[in-house]
Order: structure tokens, then sequence, then C-alpha cells
């Protein structure tokens, strides 16, 4: 034989003056499936709690019917807000962007949620405890049976510092081609020494 998982319910039929159980009856169902899909399920979230964290990335839900934003624990650091922040609407989250791209980030999202285009979005935050970030986000849209968008579920990431390096590398290119620009014709390479 082997080992299974029961889920047993039952009823006391008769006591004992002394309050013991006399009868009982009731039934026991193997769930070990059951069990074992919910330990499967419980690593699944495990290896994807792990990959969010080592990818700095966090989710996010956004019901459009009710204009209700459910942010996980990750974005709330993300974006630089208290863990305590009530829940955001859209227009309290699009408060959050800079100013000056509000109206494109929205303009990218209505076109996002007609169909228009993919939910991939860059935009920064300037109110962030940190300094500027800058926050890309992807979703995917989910309809109901009539085809109406009811739900966005998304990931954001904080790409600053891949913002900020690849600026650097923009600029030592430029560098690089204008000194190359103005050397001419002869590039004479030095050791540390001095020697040709």
């Amino acid at each position: 034989g082997n080992w299974v998982w029961v889920h047993a319910i039952g009823k006391v039929r008769a006591r004992r003056p002394d309050g013991w159980a006399m009868s009982m009856v009731g039934t026991q169902t193997d769930c070990s499936a059951r069990r074992a899909d919910r330990e499967a399920l419980d690593r699944a979230h495990q290896r994807l709690a792990l990959a969010l964290q080592g990818g700095h990335v966090a989710l996010w839900e956004f019901d459009v019917l009710g204009d209700r934003l459910v942010w996980h624990d990750r974005l709330m650091a993300l974006y630089g807000l208290p863990e305590d922040e009530p829940p955001l609407n859209f227009e309290r989250w699009l408060g959050l962007v800079a100013q000056g791209e509000r109206e494109a980030v929205r303009a990218d999202i209505v076109a996002a949620l007609r169909g228009e285009r993919p939910f991939d979005i860059h935009f920064s935050l300037e109110a962030h405890p940190a300094g500027p970030r800058y926050i890309h986000a992807v979703a995917q849209l989910q309809r109901n049976a009539a085809g109406r968008v009811e739900r966005l579920v998304g990931v954001s990431s904080d790409v600053t510092q891949i913002r900020r390096l690849s600026a650097e590398l923009a600029e030592q290119h430029e560098r690089l081609r204008v000194t190359l620009k103005s050397v001419g014709d002869a590039v004479i390479t030095t050791d540390g020494a001095g020697r040709v």
C-alpha cells in the first residue's frame, strides 16, 4: 500500500452520557490528487516570487470597469509609495507620471485598450523619493465574452539604471566619434609608458 491524503466529513449520531461519541457516520474521499495540485501551485508561486524579485519586476492589475488598480507589494516600492497607500484609480496613478508625459501615456493606454497597439509603455516618475525613475510597463488585456476589456494584468520594472547607462554609452560614443573625426587620417596608439 501507499499513503494517501483523505478529506473526512462526519457527524456524531449518538453520544455517551459523558459526551464521548458512541456512533458516527461520514465519508472519506481520497484527495491526494488535489493535494498534489495544491503543492505544485505553491511551488509555482514560490518560483514566480523569486523570478519577480530577482528581475526587479512588480505585478499589477487594473480593473477597467471598476477603475481600480490592484498593486502587489513590490510595486509600491517601485513607485516610492508607502505600503499602506490606499488603492489607486487610473487618474491618481496617472498623477504619478511625469507631468510632461501624462497625455502621451494616457493616449498610449487608450490605444492599447482599443486594440490598436500592444500595452508596452515607458514613462518616468518625477516625485519618487530616490529621484526621477524610468518605468517600463507591459500588460495583457483580458476581455469578457462580449469582447470588452475588463482587466489589464501587467508587470512594471524600473529601467532607470539601464537608461542612465545607455545615455552614458551614447555620450562616450559621440565623444569618440568627434575625436576620431577631428584626428583626420592618422591615429597613433601609445602604451602606458608613452611608446608608440
